[in-house]
């Protein structure tokens, strides 16, 4: 993999991407991203770094993209839950996805 230009616009202060759909919010901060790929393998139907946009928001459910974000070790990729017609949020939380702090799940985890 070739290196990373750290003087790339990608990675400079405030850069931030928002794919968002009638359920849920994502973003992205490139700068952030360690490349794990937790993401891809995750969603690949989702998460797919050769197309563009390269997060297809209603290729999955809500509920699975929210899941795959909890996987993303730096807290690169984050959501909220978008506001219903009534003003309320689905969730309370904007949620900054980091394994250590799985509490702040929006959704409902699966048994």
């Amino acid at each position: 993999m070739d290196a990373v230009n750290e003087n790339e616009g990608r990675k400079h202060p405030g850069v931030e991407r928002e794919y968002r759909n009638d359920r849920i919010v994502v973003y992205w901060e490139p700068k952030l991203c360690i490349h794990s790929a937790n993401c891809i393998r995750g969603l690949p139907q989702v998460f797919n770094p050769a197309a563009r946009p390269w997060v297809s928001i209603d290729a999955a459910t809500a509920d699975q993209i929210a899941e795959t974000i909890m996987t993303c070790p730096s807290g690169a990729l984050h959501l909220r839950p978008r506001r219903r017609a009534s003003g309320r949020a689905a969730g309370d939380n904007n949620h900054r996805c980091q394994a250590q702090r799985p509490a702040l799940h929006p959704w409902p985890r699966p048994h």
